[in-house]
């Protein structure tokens, strides 16, 4: 049984023991740095409802989506402005990525939301196009695919949300996950600490709640490093990062009257 297997199973019984299903699940998720609905590095199984965007900022990396029948969402992400700032590096990190996916069964709390995705960076796309350019760095991070699924519950009043799933090329052909809650009893409903890992990086931070549409992001990258000649890795600190994401209604969404999103983060 792979490790993806055993994380799923076990997030599926999980609720058992846990309170109701916070209406956290039908929250705006925020974005990831690479672009999906989902926390800092995870995407998670939800989308960007019908006919609105989401667009988001972290540190100097631009991405923005779209939702389609609340099913599937399409959108595009940039590379950090300041860590690569040179043309290469925008062609081969540069990326566009399609998640399609949903909550199926939102009144059952055992039942996820669930997603699948791919992210597929600009270079790759100019490959498979048959266009060469020799400052193109063939990378096996250039397309990643991935499923995912997500639980909200309850537990002692707070709410909390699970995610896991598994995934090829930024994934590493690994399992990845992530954990969050909202310890509404210091906080209220503006705060939620998050924790996660995704191929060789993780990232501990939380995400404050502005507003019912606009999540802010603080986190600290972690990067493992494997040891050589072992299974061991040392985990060190790659870099802080900061970021914004927001929602809204697109065209005539505007006349369609408030958000379904609650204010939980």
């Amino acid at each position: 049984m792979t490790p993806a297997v055993r994380i799923l199973l076990l997030l599926a019984v999980a609720p058992a023991c846990a309170g109701a299903v916070s209406s956290a699940r039908h929250a705006f998720p925020g974005l990831s740095t690479y672009g999906p609905t989902g926390m800092v590095l995870v995407p998670t199984g939800q989308v960007v409802q019908a006919d609105w965007y989401a667009a988001g900022l972290h540190r100097g990396a631009l991405k923005s989506a779209i939702g389609i029948l609340s099913i599937a969402e399409i959108g595009f992400a940039l590379p950090d402005v300041y860590e690569e700032p040179n043309r290469r590096a925008w062609l081969d990190q540069s990326h566009g990525f399609v998640k399609m996916g949903g909550e199926f069964m939102p009144s059952a709390r055992w039942f996820p939301g669930l997603a699948v995705g791919v992210e597929n960076s600009a270079g790759w796309l100019a490959t498979k196009a048959g266009i060469k350019n020799k400052d193109l760095e063939i990378s096996p991070n250039m397309q990643s695919l991935y499923a995912v699924g997500t639980w909200w519950w309850s537990i002692l009043s707070w709410p909390v949300e699970a995610s896991a799933g598994a995934g090829t090329g930024r994934f590493e052909k690994k399992a990845f996950g992530a954990l969050s809650f909202i310890p509404v009893t210091f906080f209220g409903n503006t705060l939620k600490f998050t924790g996660e890992y995704a191929g060789r990086e993780g990232s501990i931070g939380a995400r404050f709640a502005l507003s019912r549409t606009l999540r802010l992001d603080f986190a600290m990258i972690l990067h493992a490093i494997q040891n050589p000649g072992t299974r061991r890795y040392t985990i060190t600190i790659d870099r802080g990062i900061m970021g914004a994401s927001t929602s809204g209604p697109i065209w005539g969404g505007f006349l369609k009257g408030k958000p379904k999103e609650s204010r939980k983060p």
